[in-house]
């Protein structure tokens, strides 16, 4: 083979070999976008099963407290006022109603849960549950196999403060959020992964979902949450076990949310 020759082929497996790791390098990239998309779906698939059950629950409750008619049951009709905008399905609302009213319709109770995670993070349990023997046993079994540890009452609670949590899309215009949210009396906000969290008094949660969606703003979910008002600091890997823990508890049906006060770091 000449020299010539030689060169030539050379030149030939080099734009070969760049070829090669320009078309996989986009594939791996690639790969790596539609894991963490899928991973965000299902993560926002499981908030919004949630969502339903919380939504279901609570007319169920108000149903069998006053009613069916909305005419007649103003809290009913405020539920299904918050349902329909957090996007609940008109199907799903119809349902919750119908079981209300059976006489098999079961009892609904909101009960908490406390624990430590590691690094001392606290962990706070929220349950919306027909049975309650249930939903502890479910609870203490998934903080057990996640090195959780049942705390005494009152113990981690009071670190946090209830207060109302509007949830808002990552498309929402931060400073459009943040203008209305203010004109209606918000307390705080908190920047999350995938948009903007608003924070109101309790009372005041139906009214400042209302303020929003009547602005157009996109409502993901509006409920009551366990604010943090002490934060701790925990390494990479407490944070990962923990949010790990978290994920298993909210993975209960009896589970409406879980909130801690870990401070993450973005």
């Amino acid at each position: 083979m000449t020299r010539r020759v030689e060169q030539q082929l050379l030149l030939v497996l080099v734009v070969v070999a760049a070829a090669a790791m320009a078309f996989r390098a986009p594939m791996t990239m690639m790969g790596r976008r539609a894991a963490k998309n899928a991973a965000r779906k299902g993560k926002s698939d499981n908030a919004k099963c949630k969502l339903y059950a919380r939504a279901g629950k609570r007319i169920v409750i108000a149903v069998k407290e006053g009613g069916p008619d909305v005419t007649a049951n103003a809290q009913l009709a405020q539920i299904i006022r918050d349902a329909k905008q957090q996007g609940v399905p008109t199907a799903n609302i119809d349902r919750a109603i119908k079981s209300g009213t059976s006489a098999d319709a079961g009892d609904f109770r909101e009960s908490t849960f406390e624990a430590y995670g590691r690094g001392g993070a606290g962990v706070v349990v929220n349950v919306l549950s027909d049975n309650a023997n249930r939903a502890a046993a479910q609870i203490q079994s998934v903080m057990k196999k996640n090195n959780l540890k049942v705390a005494s009452p009152g113990s981690v609670l009071f670190n946090f403060e209830r207060r109302g949590r509007i949830d808002v899309e990552e498309a929402a215009d931060e400073d459009a959020v943040f203008e209305i949210a203010v004109d209606a009396g918000a307390d705080d906000f908190d920047l999350v992964e995938d948009g903007m969290a608003v924070l109101t008094q309790m009372a005041e949660l139906s009214l400042m979902q209302n303020a929003l969606a009547t602005a157009g703003i996109a409502v993901e979910d509006a409920k009551l949450a366990y604010v943090a008002t002490t934060t701790v600091e925990v390494s990479d890997a407490d944070a990962d076990a923990n949010l790990a823990a978290i994920e298993a508890l909210e993975a209960l049906d009896d589970v409406d949310s879980v909130d801690h006060n870990m401070l993450l770091h973005s």
